[in-house]
């Protein structure tokens, strides 16, 4: 493939080879010059000494390194992991130098990325990628690298909070097959190691820019030169029985896991100076799912002139549709009712709630009906999920039908498998050695704590639970929980919520209904779900009558039952009696239209 020209009988220097940084032609201006390894760190130092713009990265160890983003101070929603190709020898920085873009200035392109996924963690990985062995340096066998990075990129925290995406140019994409092979045989080994089943568990996806997955004879210049090869260059050769046999088990694992994979390829050879110039990483070898070819060398797939470059475009529109596929398309997302509008997002103590489940097993939460519980259930479930292979969200559960048996089989017809429901549903026995999220809502039966018992004993120890109930003393009965009292909206917490609501767009209120919202909420008593009714009820309402009548409506609830469910369906009661005669008859016949029977607003 490589092709070997003729050179000067007198000339002494041997060729030196970088997979990865060589540029296709002296001759293309726009293209910086072409590099040999002799050359790597003057080339190196130039580009930050000149027109190269840099980037500030955090070193969360020796091989893991993370490109600092304002918006990282917020919860990442993704990590990207980036791995560098083959090196004759060592080179400073391989982690920065294979991802230079060929814009002007140059930068570490990776950074563009934060434009379109500002919370996206971008990591790129140094290790021996050298294909020369000496005292220090090419020595690890693919099984010794895959292993130390694998070990190295927990301990960053790589996978243990959302997806993560594997990105690698030449050698880099062999080692991240590696690596998610290698995740699954210590899973298979450890099922209760948390870390490593986060990490195989959120494992979305592998880009590959330019990967031998065949194998390359560009590896044969090795034999051509006066060095003692490193051990992972036959990994990558034609012949590579290793190669082979990792191939067949990423497959494997690939349909096991739903792993999604995409890449690019070289059209043009590569110009390595000396006397060499070919094709590294032809598109037999390279081809895989969802593959394109580029009018591109080598190196250059990994290095675009612009973010309009073919390869860059493959990449980022790869990313997004994972990203889009975990944040926005899953089934058990719960969708939050219009009541949240911001302040109870400001009032929940979202970040408090979550550093109490890395304590304990189980939040707990309780209160009157109407007062939010439902509400933070799905809040807290909507920010954690995604940190979840598993998850099981069951609203209502009080009103589920049957006995234990059907209740257990209902219930477990919820469970979600990375935003994607279960089918058939699996049992209590299929669960075992899972990591779930779980939700149970509006708690009151002993059924209902008997499966939650059930689960704790069949999932691993790192599975989670959100449970609501109006009564503190059936959560009491839940192991490992700690519980929170979920109180009524404070006044100014009532006005800004009915504000929110009844005006929407802002509008200054008038003068009278300044006065009678005072009243209106004062009368709804701090429950969000009476306040929504009330509000969306007096929207675009400028009927003084209506205004004034409001409080004695709701006030009137107060005759009847004073706590749980009769209060609140005499709070609700309220938008109902304030109907006329044909609205009731409609909302009755509306209500009752899958029933056998018809009502009359008549009927007493």
């Amino acid at each position: 493939m490589l092709q070997v020209a003729k050179t000067a009988t007198d000339e002494q220097v041997l060729p030196q080879i970088q997979v990865g940084l060589v540029e296709k032609s002296r001759k293309d201006e726009k293209r910086p010059k072409s590099i040999d390894m002799s050359e790597t760190e003057e080339v190196w130092s130039a580009h930050r000494a000149g027109s190269f713009r840099e980037s500030a990265w955090e070193e969360e160890n020796d091989s893991v390194h993370v490109l600092k983003s304002a918006e990282l101070s917020r919860k990442s929603t993704l990590d990207c992991v980036f791995f560098h190709g083959l090196q004759l020898r060592p080179m400073p920085e391989p982690h920065k130098f294979t991802w230079i873009s060929q814009s002007e200035p140059s930068e570490v392109w990776l950074k563009w990325l934060h434009e379109i996924h500002p919370t996206m963690r971008i990591i790129a990985v140094s290790y021996d990628a050298s294909m020369k062995e000496d005292s220090k340096n090419g020595s690890m066998d693919l099984y010794q690298v895959a292993e130390n990075l694998l070990s190295k990129l927990i301990l960053a925290g790589v996978g243990q909070s959302g997806p993560i995406i594997f990105v690698g140019h030449n050698l880099g994409g062999i080692i991240a097959k590696a690596i998610s092979r290698q995740a699954h045989f210590r899973h298979s080994l450890y099922e209760n190691d948390t870390d490593i089943t986060n990490f195989l568990e959120n494992l979305r996806g592998l880009f590959y820019f330019g990967v031998p997955h065949r194998g390359s004879s560009f590896t044969d210049i090795e034999e051509q030169l006066s060095i003692v090869k490193g051990q992972l260059v036959d990994y990558v050769k034609v012949s590579s029985k290793e190669l082979s046999r990792l191939n067949e088990d990423h497959d494997a694992l690939c349909k096991r896991y739903d792993w999604k994979v995409a890449g690019v390829g070289e059209s043009l050879p590569t110009n390595l100076g000396n006397g060499f110039c070919g094709v590294i990483v032809d598109k037999a070898s390279a081809r895989c799912r969802n593959f394109m070819i580029v009018d591109q060398d080598h190196p250059s797939l990994c290095q675009p002139e612009s973010r309009n470059s073919s390869s860059y475009l493959h990449l980022k529109e790869f990313i997004d549709r994972i990203q889009a596929q975990v944040t926005k398309t899953a089934t058990d997302e719960q969708v939050l009712p219009q009541i949240q509008v911001g302040l109870l997002e400001k009032s929940r103590k979202d970040e408090e709630f979550q550093q109490q489940l890395v304590k304990d097993k189980a939040l707990g939460f309780w209160g009157m009906v109407g007062v939010g519980k439902t509400t933070l259930c799905k809040a807290i479930f909507n920010d954690l999920w995604n940190a979840f292979p598993y998850t099981l969200f069951a609203e209502g559960v009080k009103q589920i039908p049957g006995d234990e048996r059907e209740f257990e089989e209902t219930v477990l017809c919820l469970v979600h498998h990375k935003g994607k429901k279960i089918t058939p549903a699996p049992n209590l026995v299929q669960l075992r050695g899972k990591k779930l999220l779980v939700a149970f809502d509006d708690v009151e039966k002993d059924r209902e704590i008997d499966l939650l018992r059930k689960l704790s004993r069949t999932l691993l120890d790192s599975s989670r639970y959100i449970v609501t109930s109006q009564n503190r003393q059936m959560l009491n009965k839940i192991d490992g929980i700690h519980i929170f009292e979920v109180a009524p909206l404070d006044g100014e917490e009532s006005k800004l919520l009915f504000k929110t609501l009844a005006f929407p767009d802002n509008q200054p209120l008038l003068g009278w209904q300044e006065e009678w919202m005072e009243a209106i909420v004062q009368t709804c008593g701090g429950l969000p779900l009476t306040l929504e009714i009330v509000a969306n009820y007096l929207k675009g309402c400028i009927s003084l009558d209506v205004w004034q009548q409001m409080p004695e409506y709701v006030g009137n609830a107060d005759h009847g039952e004073t706590v749980g469910l009769g209060k609140l369906w005499m709070q609700l009661k309220t938008s109902y009696d304030n109907l006329g005669p044909e609205e009731k008859q409609m909302f009755l016949e509306a209500a009752t239209l899958f029933q056998e029977r018809r009502f009359s607003n008549q009927d007493p």
